[in-house]
């Protein structure tokens, strides 16, 4: 059945960087059979979950992200874990987070199983997108004090919206601006990249008007250790206790 990152194509779960152009395929041990040329099988010594998808036998939404967070760098595994378990706007997920935690359980003792612990009580159904979810990995792994998600913010206008990421001790806001915000359908509505720009500012300024220093990055600094501590600092995120 397909695994790893084919299932993860299959099921939308992001896989930051290059996608392997190998298709990846779970067998169990007793089927044998080796890795050849475009295919990649990974024997498995535990029990998986399987479903059809589109006509296709692949590994659940949980039982692939957990079998990613085993083998992925820190960063790229909670990209994946986060998406599993996002809740969009109707209120709809992947997976649960139950689901989450009977596909770890699922693993016994086997390598990685630690790694995909980690990720699993890091990954949260706040994060907005991958860049958000490789940018909150990073100010985790560099030490510095982990932000609030998703919280909404007023003014006398009313909603002024909702922030990628808010450090309420210090005042300060930040926001991941990936591309798709100004050009995938899903995040513009139909507005021109210009129209989407102007309301940033607006949203913005309203927000420095209420006394929060707001600060952006992109997929460059995201994806940049240095650089996204280099950032945090000069914006006066603390290190973490």
């Amino acid at each position: 059945m397909y695994s790893h990152v084919s299932a993860a194509a299959l099921w939308g779960l992001p896989i930051v960087g290059a996608w392997p152009a190998e298709i990846h395929l779970a067998t169990s041990r007793a089927a044998g059979g080796r890795s050849r040329r475009g295919v990649i099988r990974h024997p498995q010594e535990h029990s998986l979950d399987v479903v059809e998808h589109e006509g296709l036998r692949v590994t659940s939404v949980a039982a692939t992200a957990v079998a990613l967070a085993r083998v992925l760098p820190f960063g790229q595994a909670v990209a994946v874990m986060d998406k599993a378990i996002h809740q969009s706007r109707d209120g709809r997920a992947l997976a649960t987070r139950a689901d989450l935690d009977r596909a770890f359980d699922q693993l016994g003792r086997v390598t990685g199983r630690a790694a995909a612990g980690r990720v699993l009580d890091f990954a949260s159904p706040l994060s907005g997108s991958a860049g958000e979810s490789i940018s909150r990995a990073g100010i985790f792994v560099l030490g510095f004090l982990l932000p609030e998600l998703q919280v909404p913010h007023w003014d006398h206008a009313g909603l002024i919206g909702f922030t990628d990421f808010f450090w309420r001790s210090v005042g300060r806001v930040g926001e991941f601006d990936g591309r798709g915000k100004y050009l995938r359908r899903e995040f513009t509505g139909g507005r021109s990249t210009a129209d989407i720009v102007i309301a940033e500012k607006i949203r913005e300024d309203r927000l420095r008007a209420l006394g929060f220093g707001v600060f952006r990055w992109d997929w460059s600094v995201a994806t940049s250790l240095p650089a996204l501590g280099d950032l945090l600092s000069r914006n006066g995120i603390p290190r973490a206790r």
